[in-house]
């Protein structure tokens, strides 16, 4: 497990090794984005939502899971579901939700960020996946309130713009995926995550 901690920079220039070759060997989840997981032309948010909780639920995917690299225990309901898709996803993004337990089992702990003066952290966590063809690193947040762990959203980075990340280059369209609050820095979960991989 990578411990977040006060540290040199050879120390995190270790870590961020360590952390890239345990992605490196991360089972790749590999899914196509089907017509199911797109928006409707008549199809209203709410009908959206439905049916998409719809379908995780005939698959089985809710529920509390172990995550191996950590012992914690991580849940993911209809309601956390919920949580990512109002986070304007695309196909890939919406997709990728029924792998959420595979990703919770299997994710790499990079960081734990305070959100707030009342105890509500987001550990930061990475895994893979190949879509339509396309290998992506997943950078997926769970939120922490002190009565439990749960999903709460994940984003999807080209592997590429990880790459691009050695030569000293951020990467484009990297977008905010959570809040952020005045007292902590403004790091998206896209952020944590090229830092812990290039």
């Amino acid at each position: 497990m990578l411990e977040k901690e006060t540290i040199g920079e050879s120390d995190l220039q270790y870590k961020n090794i360590t952390a890239r070759k345990a992605f490196e060997e991360l089972p790749m989840q590999e899914l196509h984005t089907a017509s199911i997981y797109r928006k409707g032309v008549s199809e209203t948010n709410r009908e959206f939502k439905e049916r998409i909780i719809s379908r995780l639920e005939n698959l089985g995917v809710f529920g509390t899971y172990v995550n191996k690299n950590t012992g914690w225990n991580i849940r993911f309901n209809s309601n956390d579901a919920k949580s990512v898709l109002g986070h304007s996803p695309r196909e890939g993004k919406t997709a990728l939700l029924q792998k959420v337990p595979q990703m919770i089992k299997n994710g790499i702990y990079l960081e734990t960020t305070p959100k707030n003066q009342q105890g509500l952290s987001t550990d930061v966590f990475a895994s893979r996946a190949n879509i339509d063809g396309t290998d992506y690193a997943i950078v997926y947040g769970v939120r922490n309130d002190g009565n439990g762990r749960r999903y709460y959203d994940h984003n999807l980075v080209d592997v590429i713009k990880v790459n691009e990340i050695s030569s000293g280059a951020r990467p484009s369209g990297l977008t905010a995926a959570y809040e952020t609050t005045p007292h902590v820095a403004p790091e998206t979960l896209s952020d944590v995550l090229i830092k812990h991989l290039s």
